[in-house]
């Protein structure tokens, strides 16, 4: 997970079951932890008071390239995107429109960090339906600036990878190694996808003792027969 995911989920079991996601990427596609730079989501971050102690919120224009990359990315396997995390995107649109200018987005450094970071269609896309469909005050020129930008041919394939409906566990494997870079990440990412730690087969398949080789079996099965339907086209 540290080394090729982006999140990891907490729980303490009890009579009140505690859950804690703790997130160190924003995005859980190796190409964009690849592309994003976590240093500059901190440095533009801004205080934030949470019952009388401080934390730290992302600022406007890395919460608006946030939200989007996450709705389209993640949950953006149909052509509608869901209403309730477009709304997120409407409400940062109308307070960035409010008179004190504390949300103010700075929309130009919006545009150019999306170009620089592969995240022209999630913007695009994210913006174009919360404006048409909720309203949302997106400015016409922002809107009229993304219909002109093309992805780059890296950002075309990373997205269909990622927005194919009902993808096969091979084809997420193979668009995941294909954003990998070099081939010392890639043989380590097959080789942990191969040969999981005994503490993640027992999570993944409730396996135990001498359940683990037949779990190994299970997962090498799986992801064979995933593979050679997708070599078949379906």
């Amino acid at each position: 997970a540290l080394a090729f995911e982006n999140e990891l989920m907490l729980r303490r079991p009890g009579p009140i079951d505690v859950v804690l996601e703790l997130h160190w990427h924003l995005l859980n596609a190796p190409y964009y932890q690849r592309r994003l730079p976590m240093d500059w989501f901190w440095a533009t971050s801004r205080p934030l008071w949470v019952g009388g102690v401080e934390t730290r919120m992302l600022g406007p224009e890395a919460q608006m390239l946030h939200l989007c990359a996450h709705l389209v990315l993640h949950h953006g396997q149909e052509d509608r995107l869901e209403p309730r995390l477009l709304a997120d995107i409407a409400e940062l649109c109308w307070r960035a429109g409010e008179t004190d200018g504390a949300m103010a987005i700075d929309w130009d450094l919006v545009l150019r960090q999306a170009r620089a970071w592969d995240l022209v269609t999630a913007l695009r896309r994210a913006l174009w339906q919360a404006a048409d469909r909720l309203g949302a005050p997106v400015p016409p020129a922002v809107l009229a600036t993304l219909r002109t930008l093309r992805p780059s041919a890296a950002e075309r394939r990373t997205v269909a990878a990622l927005t194919a409906r009902d993808p096969s566990v091979s084809q997420r494997f193979l668009a995941d190694l294909a954003g990998l870079s070099g081939i010392l990440p890639r043989l380590r990412f097959v080789g942990r996808n191969l040969f999981p730690s005994p503490d993640y087969m027992r999570q993944r398949y409730g396996s135990a003792g001498a359940g683990l080789p037949g779990a190994y079996l299970r997962r090498w099965w799986l992801g064979l027969r995933g593979a050679l339907r997708l070599a078949r086209g379906g």
